[in-house]
Formats: structure tokens, sequence, C-alpha cells
């Protein structure tokens, strides 16, 4: 079983969702040849004595963005270096006794890239981080799924290439915060 697989020489990225065994996860290079590897934290699932107390509410898959025919934002692709920003589908579709969001789930595809780069997913109002959720090569489509903890009310795209990109985004679902419900 892989949880990602690349050719030489490429940059790759990817979520996975593994277990934690003695505060460490094992990476394993199945390759032939030797690779860099980057890892961050999203986040962690776990029982309400770790701390982990937020339910999953799975919500789609719905499409919210699409550059190519201006499904949520307007219809161009991504500049260089330059950025989006999108309601989550929740924001749309949910009244004021829904529960607020903590988190989202996204599947981002770039397609159509004119040039190499990386696109970052973050809440649009914080600063962009110096991470990548998606690399792409010119010319080729590229999914992930992307974690977007504290997503506020809009949800950011940053293209960090020297040219344009198409971008898709199908939200997945959400996390919410506990619930204390009055009798």
């Amino acid at each position: 079983m892989s949880n990602l697989n690349f050719t030489a020489g490429q940059t790759a990225a990817n979520l996975a969702l593994v277990p934690v065994a003695g505060g460490k996860v094992d990476i394993f290079n199945g390759s032939g040849g030797t690779v860099q590897v980057v890892a961050d934290l999203e986040g962690y699932f776990g029982s309400a004595v770790s701390g982990a107390n937020q339910s999953y509410v799975p919500d789609g898959p719905a499409r919210i963005v699409d550059t190519r025919y201006g499904t949520g934002v307007p219809k161009a692709p991504v500049p260089a270096d330059s950025s989006i920003s999108f309601y989550p589908h929740w924001y749309q579709t949910c009244s004021t006794s829904c529960p607020l969001p903590v988190g989202a789930v996204l599947n981002v595809t770039a397609t159509q890239p004119q040039k190499n780069g990386f696109l970052t997913v973050y809440p649009n109002e914080q600063t962009v981080p110096n991470a990548s959720n998606l690399n792409f090569t010119a010319g080729a489509t590229v999914p992930n799924l992307v974690s977007v903890a504290d997503p506020g009310l809009m949800i950011g795209v940053y293209n960090h290439s020297g040219g344009s990109v198409q971008v898709i985004v199908d939200e997945e679902g959400y996390y919410i915060a506990p619930q204390t419900w009055a009798d």
C-alpha cells in the first residue's frame, strides 16, 4: 500500500492519515533511490481524553470552485503568484442555527498550469503559510485532498508559480466543535 507515488526528480504532495505509535510515525521509501521528505502535521484524531473532541460532517462532494467555468469565483485562471478566495459550501447552505465549522476537507485540483509550481490552501483571513498542499508541473492535472483548520468565512488558494493555473475545489465535508444542547 502507498500513500504517495512519485517518479525520479518529481516533487509531489499528498495528505495521508496515518497512525501514531509512541508519538512517532514511520515513513518508508519503497523506491530504489533516496528521497527528501518534508512532513507537515495537519491535525489529529483521538478520544475526548486526548483533547480531540471535534466531529466530522460529510457534506459532498460539492463542486464549489471551478475557475474554468466561473463557479464560485470569476471565470479566469489564477494568475502567477496570486490567489483566489471563496465561500465554503456550508456558508452558502447553512442557517444561523448550524454549528460553526472549525475545519474544512476539500479535494483541490490544479489543471492546465502554464509553469511548474504549487498551490497553498489556507484560511483567507490569515497570512499565506509557507507550505504546499499540491505540487504540479506545466500541463499536468493534479488533485489532492486538503484540510484547512479554522477556515473562517472564506478560504484562499495561492498559486506559487510563474504562470497561471486553473483551479477546481470540491468540498468533501467539515469539522465542528463539540456542541452543547439546551433542554
